[in-house]
């Protein structure tokens, strides 16, 4: 019965993509947020991936678009500016792979592809297909349904300590002992760890905690109920994950805003911190019920301290060093530079399990050095400042530089890379490129321009 439902869901997606491939962008979208990546259709040929052949379809929608109509996405002269730091990143990162020096050079190259279909792909497709002020709303209001139903689900999750959902899936596609075992698990107070519609609470925690800065800077996209209403339940799902990189992620987030919003930005953040931050301590300080939660709290905001920590494993600084040593060891006989190729994480793994030192590679620092060499990681480091630098090429940029939209973008490139850096990506790293797509074009035709051939972006001098 399930794979009927998905096979429908794989139907629909392809008659909204042929109605109109704006709409077929938003609702790929929003089915990969509510269904996870284990999940296959059979399509006559053989059981492929859903998000797979999502992707494939939009992609031939968008090139037969391209060929046989008169738009022609792929002209613009914008694409250049856009383009050009993802083919820096991942051109060098073809020649680190090239001399790496575990598993045979196909692997690696089919890894290498994988990485690119799976993670960039949806993202340059998105470039292409958003193209006016419009699709940007019609992206939210697509959105914005797909949002309230997985933390509302995820909610539930917490509130029963139970997952009938994945469970499901899981017995299905993927049969995995303890899959869910999240549920049980104890963490500062938190009584289970929520997944939600995805198979792993800290893909859960990465996946709120980016919708959440999104939506924090979609003001005129989404009215201010609505928006209230889904931060909420945003944020109660990024406790519920129990993950605490994502939590100090969404807060720093908030801080970054702040710091550098207008004086307006400015002084609502600080009524609201003020109100917020007393009502939070008193919450968890005064009220006995909520006392279990103070450790989430103390280890989230000092999370340097390793005191405050100790039941928490995993996590610590020391911890950390000692695996960053680790890292660097794997790669001191002759891969320095470059690396043990890509896909050796997926590869060790599968072949000898859990790693002594490095556990599971939770770290972008860890899976860069490993993969890709000390010059992976600068690299890995230089394609979020090139996105970063993005942002102040935007023409409107020494205009409205404090406005919400460009402060916002800056502080969604920050958290993430916060994220990265604490817990890995956890196949995050697509939506968080489509939604920097989506807050770029949209910091564009929010100001001035309604077409594309106006977008507000310029070569760097």
């Amino acid at each position: 019965m399930l794979n009927q439902v998905f096979l429908l869901i794989f139907f629909v997606s392809v008659v909204a993509t042929l109605y109109r491939i704006q709409l077929g962008f938003a609702v790929i979208l929003a089915v990969r947020l509510l269904v996870p990546g284990i999940v296959r259709v059979n399509l006559g040929v053989t059981n492929l991936s859903l998000n797979s052949c999502l992707i494939a379809f939009l992609f031939l929608a968008l090139l037969y678009k391209s060929i046989f109509t008169k738009e022609h996405p792929y002209q613009n002269s914008n694409n250049t500016v856009f383009f050009k730091p993802f083919f820096i990143f991942l051109g060098v990162l073809f020649v680190l792979n090239m001399f790496a020096t575990v598993n045979a050079f196909s692997y690696r190259l089919s890894s290498f592809i994988q990485m690119i279909y799976t993670e960039f792909f949806f993202c340059f497709m998105g470039w292409l297909i958003l193209e006016k002020k419009s699709d940007i709303y019609l992206v939210f209001k697509v959105l914005t349904p797909a949002i309230a139903i997985m933390t509302v689900y995820g909610t539930y999750c917490y509130m029963t300590h139970s997952n009938p959902y994945i469970t499901l899936i899981n017995a299905i596609y993927q049969p995995v002992k303890d899959a869910l075992s999240f549920m049980e698990e104890e963490r500062a107070g938190l009584e289970g760890r929520v997944q939600g519609t995805m198979t792993h609470p800290l893909i859960w925690g990465g996946i709120c905690m980016l919708l959440f800065v999104c939506l924090f800077q979609a003001k005129d996209y989404l009215n201010r109920y609505h928006r209230t209403v889904l931060l909420s339940l945003l944020f109660l799902n990024v406790v519920f994950s129990g993950s605490r990189s994502a939590l100090l992620a969404l807060l720093t987030s908030l801080i970054v805003i702040a710091v550098f919003g207008s004086f307006k930005i400015k002084r609502q953040f600080l009524i609201y911190s003020i109100v917020g931050g007393v009502a939070v301590v008193f919450a968890l300080y005064q009220i006995p019920a909520l006392s279990r939660y103070q450790e989430l709290f103390e280890t989230t905001i000092f999370f340097w301290d390793e005191d405050t920590s100790s039941d928490i494993r995993g996590s610590s600084v020391s911890m950390r060093l000692e695996q960053l040593e680790g890292s660097f060891n794997m790669i001191q006989d002759g891969a320095f530079f470059q690396g043990l190729g890509q896909g050796f994480i997926k590869y060790y793994s599968a072949a000898f399990g859990v790693h002594p030192i490095l556990k599971g590679f939770e770290s972008l620092v860890f899976m860069a050095v490993v993969e890709s060499g000390f010059l992976g990681l600068i690299l890995w480091l230089a394609f979020f400042f090139m996105l970063y630098k993005m942002v102040i090429k935007l023409r409107i940029y020494k205009i409205i530089k404090s406005d919400l939209k460009i402060v916002g973008l800056k502080a969604f490139i920050i958290a993430y890379l916060l994220f990265t850096v604490f817990t890995g990506i956890q196949s995050t790293l697509y939506l968080y490129l489509v939604l920097y797509v989506i807050l770029l074009k949209g910091a564009a035709y929010g100001v001035e321009a309604n077409d594309i051939k106006h977008l507000e972006l310029t070569k760097s001098k």
